[in-house]
This record gives C-alpha cells, sequence and structure tokens, in this order.
C-alpha cells in the first residue's frame, strides 16, 4: 500500500501524538449491517494506520484506534470512517479529552489508483463535528455510531435496531420517514 501524508499531517502526529481521521473507502462488501461493516471499518483503519506509520518511519509504533462514526453512502459504493488514531506515547488525559471532543482537526485519507493520501482538510471539520453530534443525538449506544444513507437505521430507547431487511428494523417496529439531509455524503469531491 503506498501511502502518501502531507508535512502538516505528520507535524500534527508528531507534536499531538493523536489524528482525528476521516477515512473515504471504496465499499464492496454485500452485507450493509452494521455487524458486518463495523469491523470491516476498524480492520480497514488498523491496516491504513500501520502503513501510514510505515510511511513516516515509526512502523515499530504502538498505535489504538477508536472507530467514531461510520456512514454508507447512497449515491456511490464508498464508506465515511471517522476515528481517532493514538499512538502509546499519547497521555490518557489528552486521549479521554480528544474522545469526549466533537471538534477536532480532521486529516482526511482518500485513494486515486492505488495511492492513499492523508491530508489536513480544515473543510470538513465543522461537518464532522456536526455529524458527531447529530449521530450521537440519536444513537445512544456504543460507538462507533453507523448510519446507512440507503437503510436509515431505527432507534428505539436510543439503541440502533437492525433486522434481516438490510437495516430497516424488525418487522414489526415502526420504520423512520424523516429524509436524509445534510450529511457528510454531501462534501463529497468526487475521489474514489
Amino acid at each position: 500500500m503506498e501511502v502518501k501524508i502531507a508535512p502538516e499531517t505528520r507535524a500534527a502526529l508528531e507534536a499531538n501524538l493523536t489524528l482525528r481521521c476521516l477515512y473515504m473507502a471504496k465499499f464492496h462488501l454485500d452485507s450493509r449491517h452494521s455487524k458486518v461493516v463495523i469491523p470491516w471499518a476498524q480492520s480497514l483503519a488498523e491496516r491504513f494506520s500501520s502503513a501510514m506509520l510505515e510511511a513516516i518511519g515509526q512502523q515499530t509504533a504502538d498505535v489504538s484506534i477508536q472507530l467514531n462514526m461510520i456512514q454508507l453512502l447512497r449515491t456511490r459504493k464508498i464508506a465515511l470512517i471517522s476515528y481517532d488514531l493514538f499512538l502509546k506515547e499519547c497521555d490518557k488525559r489528552v486521549r479521554d479529552e480528544i474522545d469526549r471532543s466533537l471538534k477536532q482537526p480532521v486529516h482526511e485519507i482518500s485513494q486515486r489508483g492505488n495511492v492513499y493520501y492523508m491530508r489536513r482538510n480544515e473543510k470538513v471539520d465543522a461537518r464532522v463535528a456536526a455529524e458527531y453530534m447529530r449521530m450521537g443525538s440519536s444513537d445512544k449506544g456504543p460507538r462507533p455510531f453507523f448510519a446507512d444513507t440507503m437503510n436509515p437505521p431505527v432507534y428505539v430507547d436510543g439503541r440502533r435496531i437492525e433486522g434481516s431487511s438490510g437495516g430497516q428494523g424488525k418487522e414489526d417496529e415502526p420504520e423512520s420517514d424523516e429524509p436524509v439531509e445534510g450529511r457528510l455524503e454531501d462534501e463529497e469531491d468526487g475521489s474514489e
């Protein structure tokens, strides 16, 4: 995996020992259920983070990944995966502060051909924070928050319910009729 990292992203990781990442990943799974997508996203974030650390010469660095939210887009085969990356040396107090914080500088990961790019993208900071807050107000379960714009989740007492219909809930439970709007997918830049 070839990874190109912008100098400001590398400097932020070296200075803060943590990054908030937004990975625009190609999505090719048959299932859109969270129980399938979340482990896939965790594995993808871990593999990319290992390759990124190797690219900057820190392949032996111990790292932990905290998935924050995953959104499967309706219009393209793209999954937006937001996660926090922490190097082992990152202080627990700082980790807790980052974990509770909605507003963090976002470093975007995209792919063009066989090359992955990671760069700071100030344009998505507010949108990621707003989406984090919106999803957190509906989903009271453990993170990562999960949304599928083709099959919006149903919540009962703040817990996401998934049935066999691809995330629409169980047959005897009401479905949501609310429109899907204002999501991060509006920010798509056409990269694949």
